[in-house]
């Protein structure tokens, strides 16, 4: 059983490797930091959305007259 010290471009290559996947985790990370503000950019401007057609609607409401009120 012996140990053995790694050799110099054995951990060379580690240290590239390493390197290399922090790397594209990095860019992973900005990638999804960048789909995350597109997402709240969508809520926002749907949500506005969701504002504006209930004013609409509930002008629509206040406007239209009252269906079966002559019935009665």
């Amino acid at each position: 059983m012996m140990n053995e010290d790694p050799q110099p471009e054995d951990l060379n290559e580690y240290i590239c490797n390493l390197k290399g996947k922090i790397a594209q985790l990095e860019k992973d990370l900005e990638k999804e930091r960048a789909d995350k503000e597109i997402s709240r950019q969508q809520i926002k401007k749907l949500k506005e959305e969701n504002k504006n057609l209930k004013k609409e609607l509930a002008r629509l409401q206040g406007s239209a007259p009252v269906l079966g009120a002559s019935d009665k």
